[in-house]
């Protein structure tokens, strides 16, 4: 696949009504729907533009991905992506960060959903590796010992794509194709780390974003209720079991918040600004 130089991307997505838009790293499973709404509500669901992950990899693959106009997007796309693609030039980047634990059970669960009668048309659609990851879910139960070992085996890359510290993995540099990068994530210097969050212009939680929502728009988005980001109910929960052996594949996930934590409490990183 080849790539395009950012400078001659900057059409590829731009703002709509302001000087520079605001562009969410949407980290899977980290009420990434919740955020979107927030901003639909504040800018008008005209102005903008989410999960446009598709939209950036046809620019950069091919360019010729025709060009979107919105205040807000949001993609499910790395940090590297985003920077190729141009959108850091004219978008401040933000993302949320999530308990890693409660992250993986429920990409699991979101994952599960495709071994349900009702996906089984979407499920013949996917690609063998996937099948055989789901087929591994299908019979994994986050109650017992045994099973929780052998899921938790890392025995595939497409394991270690879906699962293996997937926040750390997109907030960095990681190719996740390639197993030994996923893997080397756990020996990242915890100052590049440090580095890396001071570039975007909010790094959190969600109640951290929602408080600093309120603070700049007057709009509470625990006023949007419970249907928005509604979690995915299934048959994995955060159990004893599971909490032993998925620790390879939260380790470096929990020093990112772990660092993030640490980061805000000294005032060392940016604050979003909305309005």
């Amino acid at each position: 696949m080849g790539t395009h130089n950012p400078l001659e991307m900057d059409n590829v997505v731009r703002p709509k009504t302001r000087d520079r838009g605001i562009c969410f790293l949407h980290l899977p499973k980290t009420a990434g729907s919740f955020v979107v709404a927030c901003f639909e509500e504040r800018y008008g669901a005209e102005n903008c533009a989410p999960f446009i992950e598709g939209h950036l990899v046809k620019s950069i693959s091919t360019g010729t991905a025709d060009p979107i106009a919105a205040d807000f997007i949001s993609a499910h796309a790395s940090f590297h992506t985003l920077s190729i693609a141009g959108v850091r030039q004219r978008f401040d980047l933000f993302t949320i960060l999530r308990d890693p634990v409660d992250r993986l059970v429920s990409h699991m669960n979101w994952m599960d959903r495709y071994n349900h009668r009702d996906r089984r048309q979407e499920l013949r659609q996917l690609p063998k590796a996937h099948l055989t990851l789901l087929e591994q879910l299908k019979s994994a139960d986050c109650h017992d010992v045994d099973s929780m070992r052998r899921f938790f085996h890392l025995d595939d890359l497409t394991k270690a794509q879906f699962l293996l510290n997937m926040q750390t993995g997109m907030v960095m540099d990681c190719i996740r194709k390639d197993i030994l990068s996923i893997a080397a994530l756990s020996q990242l210097p915890n100052e590049a780390i440090r580095k890396r969050l001071r570039k975007f212009r909010f790094v959190g939680q969600v109640q951290e974003f929602n408080d600093l929502f309120l603070a700049q728009t007057g709009f509470d988005p625990a006023d949007l209720g419970d249907g928005v980001n509604k979690t995915h109910q299934g048959r994995f929960s955060r159990t004893p079991e599971l909490e032993r052996f998925c620790q390879p594949y939260v380790q470096a996930d929990k020093r990112l918040l772990t660092i993030c934590k640490a980061e805000r409490a000294k005032g060392n990183l940016n604050d979003l600004v909305i309005d």
